[in-house]
């Protein structure tokens, strides 16, 4: 088995949007996006050769999955704000195209012959429609409530969901806030994982990256707290249920496979002085997923991922717009893997620093940001979780040193 994939992947993206307020309450707001990802998993299948104990010399080799996916994604939403109220209502329509391939041969080391070849094709819908209405009761309570209406097409599938949310924060002092909210949500085909909708209720997320489609519901609470004037601190505590479709090679009806997630963080941020701040948190997380016969990923995806990550960091802002954050981190993985024929449990620790240096445009006209992950080039392995669709183009850890550069222009 391989803890890692080889992975050759190219991502290309693009967006516009536009905000027109006709009166100073009420904002109309609209977004076009475009995006492409393909990707190839080199090392695919490793599980194949324990299938071979009768040919010694024999191996499958050139083990690769392909998925080329192509969408775009429309939306419109009405903002109106009022004294004790917040309305936002929208609608959005995502459109996605995609396909994907497995292949492998088998080799005594002199002739190669195909073994395996399965290419699947298919097209994806995604219609929503939602309203959330965030009410201040009084100086001390604010509510939200909100409903979102979601169809999914994909392949021979079609999945309709009515997706209620409930927040609540109280705050019974200006320092300390308690918040709590139950939601449901489902995963729409976000091709830049970028939406109008709000991606938040009562300060808890709501969008992930996982397969679209995904039906998950949410339970969550935390407390926020303040001490004088420049120290925070809080605790959040999460509950996710997870249900997934999962569409086998060969096959036109996708599957559903259950999760759930859990996951913890204590946290403390402190202002040194105008310019500095100082922040601490520790997080535990735990993902479980129960794997149907014939997903190709159970065998190198783990069936339980828990996760711990004690951060250090120091953020500098100037004035004038420079921005700049040191992060130190060390993480410890456990994952557990499902085999063929046994269960195998891999440990995992390692340190990682980053650090991201910033320049915000003057009339607020955007930011240029370069990023370097890993700063000190430390290699390592790390897990995934199971529920992940594909790692993020600029993902939380990374095993060898890697630099990106952010451009955000605005245009008013």
């Amino acid at each position: 088995f391989s803890l890692e994939l080889g992975e050759d992947r190219t991502e290309n993206a693009a967006r516009v949007g536009l905000n027109f307020s006709p009166e100073p309450n009420n904002h109309l707001l609209f977004m076009a996006a475009w995006g492409e990802d393909d990707f190839t998993h080199d090392d695919f299948l490793p599980f194949l050769n324990d299938f071979l104990p009768f040919l010694s010399e024999a191996s499958f080799m050139d083990r690769h999955l392909g998925v080329d996916i192509e969408g775009f994604n429309y939306e419109f939403q009405n903002i109106q704000v009022y004294e004790k109220a917040r309305w936002t209502w929208g609608a959005a329509y995502d459109k996605g195209d995609t396909r994907q391939g497995a292949k492998a041969s088998l080799t005594d080391g002199v002739i190669s012959l195909p073994f395996l070849y399965e290419v699947d094709e298919g097209s994806s819908e995604h219609v929503a429609v939602y309203v959330y209405s965030t009410i201040d009761i009084n100086d001390f309570h604010r509510v939200t409530i909100g409903s979102a209406l979601d169809n999914h097409r994909q392949f021979s599938n079609d999945l309709s969901q009515i997706s209620p949310k409930f927040g609540w924060m109280w705050s019974p002092t200006d320092a300390t806030t308690y918040r709590a909210a139950v939601f449901r949500s489902m995963r729409r085909a976000l091709f830049l994982n970028q939406t109008l909708e709000p991606t938040q209720v009562a300060g808890f997320t709501q969008i992930f990256n996982e397969a679209s489609g995904t039906d998950s519901s949410v339970y969550a609470a935390a407390l926020d707290h303040r001490v004088g004037d420049n120290t925070s601190l809080g605790v959040e505590a999460v509950r996710r249920r997870l249900e997934l479709p999962v569409l086998l090679l060969g096959e036109d009806e996708a599957k559903e496979e259950d999760g759930e997630q859990r996951w913890y963080k204590v946290y403390l941020n402190h202002i040194v002085s105008s310019r500095w701040i100082f922040g601490l948190s520790y997080d535990w997380s735990r993902d479980e997923k129960r794997f149907v016969m014939g997903d190709l990923f159970s065998e190198t995806d783990p069936e339980q991922l828990k996760t711990e990550v004690l951060d250090v960091s120091l953020t500098y802002s100037h004035p004038l717009g420079l921005l700049s954050r040191l992060n130190m981190r060390y993480v410890s993985q456990t994952s557990r893997f499902k085999l063929e024929f046994e269960e195998v449990q891999v440990n995992e620790k390692f340190p990682v620093v980053d650090y991201e240096i910033g320049f915000r445009l003057p009339k607020r006209r955007g930011s240029i940001n370069f990023i370097v992950r890993n700063l000190f080039d430390n290699s390592f392995s790390t897990q995934q979780g199971p529920f992940d669709l594909t790692q993020p183009l600029i993902q939380r850890y990374y095993p060898e040193q890697a630099f990106f550069a952010r451009f955000d222009f605005l245009f008013q």
